[in-house]
């Protein structure tokens, strides 16, 4: 593996499989037994890992395809915007794109605390991300508050 593990998951829809993560969020899927590399799959871009979620397919309401066994959503910082990216895994196939998307510097939240609003810029406030096997994504983000 090029990158430095951080990560493992063992998937319990790929029971014979393990998959390992970088902290680039370069994927390598294993055989569990002998370690031997499966497949393999860069990042779109070469950005910084910020979140990663991983999911059985068939809980999963946002994926249709029937071969896909496991989905792995990866949020990641590359050119000043948080990209996400969907991917799938199945035995055979190996792991394969499904989608892809941005949020852009651009994009802002509101945030209400006290009766205090302000619009903050998401990209500079996000404090962690999630994923839900709907496909509902949430943020929390850094709240700046000015005392008068």
């Amino acid at each position: 593996m090029p990158q430095a593990v951080s990560r493992i998951y063992a998937p319990k829809d790929l029971p014979s499989r393990l998959l390992l993560l970088s902290s680039k969020g370069d994927l390598t899927l294993i055989e569990s037994s002998t370690l031997d590399i499966q497949h393999t799959r860069p990042l779109t871009e070469s950005g910084n890992l910020l979140e990663a979620f991983v999911f059985s397919a068939r809980s999963c309401s946002f994926i249709s395809s029937p071969s896909i066994r496991t989905v792995v959503v990866l949020f990641y910082f590359f050119l000043n915007k948080i990209h996400v990216e969907v991917v799938g895994i199945d035995e055979e196939e190996g792991i394969s794109l499904l989608g892809k998307g941005l949020i852009e510097e651009s994009d802002t939240v509101s945030s209400f605390f006290f009766l205090v609003s302000r619009s903050l810029t998401l990209l500079q406030n996000v404090n962690n991300i999630s994923c839900s096997t709907s496909g509902y994504i949430s943020t929390i983000c850094k709240c700046h508050l000015s005392y008068f």
